[in-house]
């Protein structure tokens, strides 16, 4: 007897592209808050967020073309191995990076605050950021680019994946930080936030996987033997 692959369901592809869009919507929002912060984007918003203004583009539209970048990447690294369906992730990155921009007009009506105000973005930036990225993850679906590109240098290379995408957060911050104190003379928008998010989104990203509570934003869809 044949094995016959279980059929997706239009039902299961719509409920895992809502999850996946409130996933990115999370992590846009977590981009946003950690950037109105004032105390460091997050490593991957850092680098649109020091060079847009340079560029005279959004932020969002800066995020967009780096999110492509490691689309592209990916294409160059796996060829012929790169699947079709992962084409979608240049969708997602335009998504995102309108995300970005409508979260940050949101967040426009919300005093800048001193410091405690700063530290109160900062640190709702990283959970919110954080929950995205553990929607997403659960979800099982359609990568952000950045995400995706570590996970094929991880399994291409044979490379630890946490350490792949620690080195990738390291080599962001470093450009935006030269770039910074090339245009700026000082360090903008690269901060202790910066630092922060690379060390604690991960982190608590593993806390939410292990909290059974946060079931009900998750959505398993398994095909039918």
């Amino acid at each position: 007897m044949e094995n016959k692959k279980p059929k997706i369901k239009t039902k299961d592809i719509l409920q895992k592209t809502s999850v996946m869009l409130l996933g990115i919507f999370c992590s846009a929002l977590g981009v946003s808050l950690s950037i109105k912060s004032g105390l460091g984007a997050t490593p991957l918003g850092v680098c649109p967020a020091v060079f847009s203004p340079f560029l005279k583009i959004s932020t969002g539209t800066a995020t967009a073309i780096l999110l492509s970048v490691f689309f592209l990447s990916q294409l160059i690294i796996l060829k012929k191995e790169f699947k079709p369906f992962e084409s979608f992730q240049l969708l997602i990155a335009v998504i995102y990076g309108f995300f970005i921009d409508f979260t940050a007009s949101l967040l426009s009506v919300f005093p800048d605050g001193g410091f405690w105000g700063q530290s109160l973005y900062c640190c709702l930036g990283i959970v919110i950021l954080a929950l995205g990225v553990s929607i997403a993850v659960s979800n099982d679906f359609i990568l952000l680019p950045q995400d995706a590109f570590v996970n094929v240098i991880s399994k291409k290379y044979s490379k630890e994946y946490g350490n792949v995408k620690i080195t990738l957060d390291i080599f962001l911050t470093a450009i935006a930080a030269i770039g910074s104190l090339i245009l700026n003379k000082s360090l903008v928008q690269v901060g202790v936030g910066t630092i922060a998010a690379a060390i604690f989104v991960g982190k608590i990203v593993s806390l939410l996987q292990e909290f059974e509570g946060m079931d009900f934003l998750f959505v398993s869809i398994e095909g039918e033997t």
